[in-house]
């Protein structure tokens, strides 16, 4: 019923002609696809990308705050439009729709209201697609655009109740983050369509935008020119330029390193243990790195935009608000919690401060260990819905859990052994503590995709000859 009346709604309302104005960047993008011969919504995905320097450069120049929300806005909704097409209503009318309601409902049951509003309609949204496509592969998948949205929704429903409750009941973040006066549309639209990170995230808070549409950020009297001078933010540009550009040779290495092999009969036959550990470890490593590049990209946007700005570290400038992944933090963390922590850095940090620690705080129980438990475990769920209801993220979320708690408590019983022996045990054991979370990590995601290529969910280990 709810996808007839969208249907309806975009016969009204059909994008067709912003399409039509945007046909000749789709045609390059045409081109490239054909080219490089890959799905043509990633390359739109990838031009978008590299449009949004150019387009962060020009917004730079602007000093107007109407103006520059609407420059924002109005590149963010056209960005959506030109990868996703009519399915932009989907996040527009949601975004809308929480604005109208924490308008006239600005307490616990309008708080209330929007959670489930947002995550029903995002999970309705990715179990249709799922079950349209899901022996499909390279679909063009709008529900990652609702996903950041919805985390943005929710978040400013908490933000607008935190700013009608006395500060002594919040928390340091929730003081800083609430909102008090209730933003226009256009500001809000604004954060919500931010163009360099509309498409794939990461979530900013809307105070912290707001600050830095209106000049607050950093230095109000601060001209265009004078923050590419500075000598830390070029630092800070270099190494971003340098990432996208090792990233980007690791991307098409990856090719190289495919899942398939591991489902291959001859090689599952003839290839060593070791070898098979070697190429599992490597291919995993691979599989992510498309990650790390577009975040890279979309990190590099955000720092030219002049949004990058993130407070001081000893005195100097950190420009590193962008920042959503850590490759090394990730590949040589010394347990999965640090992956965790490392890997989508800004959802990570949505899912601690909006759903466990505030579980944590109104959970009504006098031990405080089982409240963190029941906000650990509430986090976990959500975070398992907010990616859709394919078998497998649920597969993996758990196996992490598992061999989380299985790894830190054994290494807690061994540990005060290995201390009391040579230092090159002691030396030999750490670095066994860093390989181990590494391989497993990998190991997970590696067996992963192999079980989506062969559609299966038992045989799927690979060490041994199935």
């Amino acid at each position: 019923m709810l996808y007839y009346l969208f249907s309806v709604f975009v016969a009204f309302f059909d994008v067709q002609p912003v399409q039509s104005l945007l046909y000749p960047l789709h045609y390059i993008c045409l081109i490239c696809s054909n080219y490089f011969d890959l799905p043509l919504y990633q390359i739109n995905y990838l031009f978008c990308f590299l449009v949004s320097f150019i387009l962060a450069i020009i917004f730079r120049f602007f000093t107007n705050t109407t103006l520059r929300h609407t420059y924002s806005t109005v590149c963010g909704v056209l960005f959506v439009i030109f990868v996703h097409g009519n399915d932009v209503y989907h996040g527009l009318c949601s975004v809308i729709i929480v604005y109208i309601i924490m308008y006239l409902l600005p307490n616990k049951f309008g708080f209330y209201l929007v959670w489930i509003l947002s995550f029903g309609y995002l999970m309705l949204n990715q179990f249709y697609i799922q079950y349209l496509y899901y022996t499909k592969d390279n679909v063009n998948d709008y529900t990652y655009t609702q996903m950041f949205l919805t985390l943005k929704m929710c978040a400013f429903a908490a933000n607008i109740l935190d700013g009608k409750a006395s500060s002594q009941s919040l928390s340091s973040h929730q003081q800083k983050k609430r909102i008090e006066k209730y933003p226009s549309l256009l500001e809000y639209l604004s954060w919500n369509y931010y163009f360099s990170a509309v498409l794939i995230g990461p979530f900013f808070e809307y105070n912290d935008y707001i600050k830095f549409i209106q000049h607050s950020l950093e230095n109000p009297n601060k001209r265009v020119w004078d923050t590419y001078q500075e000598q830390t933010w070029f630092f800070y540009l270099c190494e971003i330029l340098l990432k996208i550009f090792v990233l980007s040779l690791l991307v098409i290495k990856s090719y190289d390193y495919g899942v398939e092999l591991l489902y291959d009969e001859k090689f599952l036959s003839e290839a060593s243990i070791f070898y098979k550990l070697y190429y599992i470890w490597v291919c995993g490593i691979l599989l992510k790195t498309k990650y790390y590049f577009l975040w890279t990209l979309v990190e590099g946007s955000v720092l030219v935009s002049g949004f990058g700005f993130n407070g001081y570290d000893h005195q100097n400038k950190l420009w590193n608000r962008g920042y959503n992944g850590s490759f090394i933090g990730v590949e040589f963390a010394q347990n999965l919690s640090d992956v965790v922590y490392n890997w989508n850095k800004k959802t990570e940090r949505w899912m601690r401060y909006y759903v466990m620690y505030r579980i944590v705080k109104r959970t009504k129980h006098s031990k405080k260990s089982i409240a963190t438990t029941l906000g650990l475990l509430m986090t976990i769920i959500i975070y398992a819905l907010w990616h859709g209801f394919y078998l497998v993220n649920y597969y993996f979320i758990i196996c992490v859990v598992i061999f989380n708690i299985t790894y830190i408590y054994a290494i807690k019983l061994i540990q005060p052994t290995i201390d009391s022996k040579p230092l090159i045990i002691q030396q030999a054991f750490s670095l066994f503590c860093v390989l181990l979370p590494s391989f497993s990590l990998n190991y997970l995601c590696v067996r992963i995709q192999v079980m989506i290529f062969t559609n299966s969910y038992y045989n799927s280990h690979f060490l041994v000859k199935q």
